[in-house]
């Protein structure tokens, strides 16, 4: 039996004045400066290499299917347009999937990495563009730097309360995130554009280290005002809009969490849930195997899916099962990176600042350094911020330097 013959669509190829051609009112995708300004430099340097494609309407005009972004470039120039023959419905469906079908592929790192050693350019924007490519394949990781959730061993702490740490395109403070100047200083005219934070418990944990680490301001009596000062002082530090991921305990405790949300005005969306491959051993007569993360926002433009802000697929679930990192013993309640890439991908692009206000070991700078964000971190322990100065150092092979000073 012949196989069937896949029909073409396409009635010809025209060239067209770019703001000849009609926006589709019903286009889902939202483009950021950087990613405008990363097609912007990649068209001075090589030129229109694909066409736009669109449909006639009954009017004669021509209403775009994909090429939102290339045909709002510069309005005035003559740009490849394929002509196709669908009616409303097909219309919709490629708008639809056409994205989403493409960001299903998955990198093959060799050749991956020969190619991008292979690309020269001059801009800064697609050189970053670039970088995300590289880093969200984890190109590095499988080529031979250390695993992402590794956290090395913690030392005499040789970071000191007040101190800020640049590390690359990242930040690190070290002290109270309830101290509004500290926040100013770490993140200086800047605003964060996602909040992704794994806050205090209330459960008084001490780590498993010979130095016994123990996460500070973490007692039960003190939660409810240690989470209502850290988050007004957040707030002001935070874009208005800005997505918020924020894990906390399954148990009794998260009351103090939803209160504190709704102390300093930020909006709940959604519960999602981690779920764990393993149980962790407690005191409750149901082990625990999950935990849950609160998604909300912090009042301002509209964000989400089908809106700007949401950069995940339209398959997402609440649930996210990813395995417990096996390497947490120096921090007792380490998120493994996959896990944070995953909520910092949905809601952020390339270039985004991102703020953890409870570092702990690190994870966040990690997943910021790996998808190309930039991450600003504030931890209160300064073994803790030695513990993620150097994970960020083994990572990356580059090395940290305090703000204005040596390491």
């Amino acid at each position: 039996m012949r196989a069937k013959t896949v029909r073409s669509r396409v009635v010809e190829l025209r060239r067209v004045r770019a703001g000849a051609l009609r926006p589709n009112p019903r286009n889902w995708r939202r483009h950021p400066k950087r990613q405008r300004e990363a097609l912007r430099a990649l068209l001075s340097e090589v030129g229109f290499a694909d066409a736009i494609l669109a449909r006639e309407l009954e009017d004669g005009s021509l209403e775009i299917i994909d090429g939102h972004l290339r045909q709002s470039m510069d309005l005035e120039a003559t740009v490849p347009v394929l002509v196709l023959d669908v009616d409303q419905a097909e219309a919709d469906k490629l708008l639809a999937t056409l994205d989403p079908l493409a960001a299903l592929a998955i990198a093959d790192p060799e050749p991956l990495r020969a190619l991008l050693e292979s690309v020269e350019t001059a801009s800064e924007d697609v050189r970053m563009l670039l970088a995300g490519l590289a880093t969200e394949a984890d190109v590095r990781a499988r080529l031979g730097l250390i695993d992402p959730d590794e956290i090395p061993e913690p030392s005499e702490p040789r970071a000191k309360p007040g101190e800020v740490y640049v590390l690359g395109e990242h930040r690190l403070a070290c002290g109270d995130a309830r101290d509004p100047e500290l926040l100013g200083r770490l993140m200086g005219k800047e605003r964060a554009q996602l909040l992704l934070t794994d806050a205090p418990y209330g459960c008084d944990y001490a780590g498993k280290t010979p130095s016994r680490l123990r996460i500070e301001n973490d007692d039960e009596a003190g939660l409810p005002d240690l989470l209502q000062s850290a988050f007004a002082a957040i707030d002001a530090v935070l874009a208005p809009g800005a997505p918020i991921y924020l894990f906390h305990p399954a148990g009794p405790a998260s009351v103090c969490f939803t209160d504190a949300l709704a102390q300093v005005g930020w909006k709940i969306r959604q519960g999602l849930v981690w779920v764990k491959d393993s149980m962790v051993l407690g005191h409750a007569d149901h082990h625990y195997r999950h935990e849950p993360i609160l998604y909300a926002g912090k009042p301002g433009k509209p964000v989400g899916r089908g809106r700007a802000g949401w950069y995940g697929g339209n398959a997402e679930t609440s649930v996210f099962e990813v395995p417990r990192p096996k390497a947490s013993r120096e921090h007792p309640t380490a998120k493994p990176v996959e896990l944070i890439s995953r909520l910092m991908g949905n809601s952020s692009t390339f270039g985004d600042t991102v703020l953890d206000p409870f570092l702990g070991s690190g994870s966040t700078l990690i997943a910021a350094e790996r998808l190309s964000r930039r991450g600003f971190g504030v931890e209160i322990d300064p073994t803790y911020v030695d513990v993620a100065i150097a994970r960020w150092e083994a990572f990356t092979g580059k090395r940290a330097r305090r703000k204005g000073g040596r390491r």
